[in-house]
């Protein structure tokens, strides 16, 4: 067998000219420095309204930008959700309180019984526990009705600092429905 090889040169080329480079003489002097910029501006000390409750806004009772003072409303959240709650648990209570009188009756009325054994000692213990339970029910509910009378109040935001009387109002980033 026969091999051949081929040889083949390549040229190389030629390596590019230096770069040409211009020399000033360095002079001092007032160089003004000019820039145009798209954008918005606010004020760096803003402070966010984050409100307590959820619901729809209804109301937005302020100017954006405009001076607002301490315990102005800023804007109002639909209430009536939190009514309602409140009006659910104000009925709560009242149930509560019902079984409270109803237990108290039976403990009262268990008491001489027990005593001249005409009813097993149990059933006093029975209604006694039950009565127990009907007041911290009643507890319960009455804390119920404090937090949906404190959520009712969050539906109303105002502007509340403890830094300044008064400010400027935030950005409305919320509108009325949101």
């Amino acid at each position: 067998m026969y091999w051949a090889a081929t040889t083949v040169r390549v040229r190389a080329s030629a390596p590019p000219p230096p770069p040409v480079v211009e020399v000033a003489p360095v002079v001092q002097r007032t160089v003004l420095v000019i820039g145009e910029w798209v954008g918005t501006t606010e004020g760096y000390v803003y402070a966010n309204t984050n409100p307590k409750v959820v619901g729809y806004m209804i109301r937005q009772d302020y100017r954006e930008g405009a001076y607002v003072k301490k315990g102005r409303v800023l804007f109002e959240i639909d209430p009536r959700p939190c009514q309602a709650a409140l009006d659910q648990a104000k009925g709560q209570l009242a149930q509560a309180e019902a079984q409270v009188a109803n237990a108290d009756l039976n403990v009262k009325r268990d008491i001489p019984e027990a005593e001249a054994h005409a009813i097993p000692q149990g059933q006093l213990d029975t209604d006694t526990q039950s009565l127990r339970g009907a007041k911290a029910a009643v507890e319960a509910d009455q804390a119920a009705v404090e937090q949906a009378q404190l959520n009712l109040g969050y539906t109303r935001v105002s502007f509340a600092t403890t830094r300044a009387p008064a400010g400027r109002s935030p950005s409305g980033t919320e509108h009325g429905g949101s």
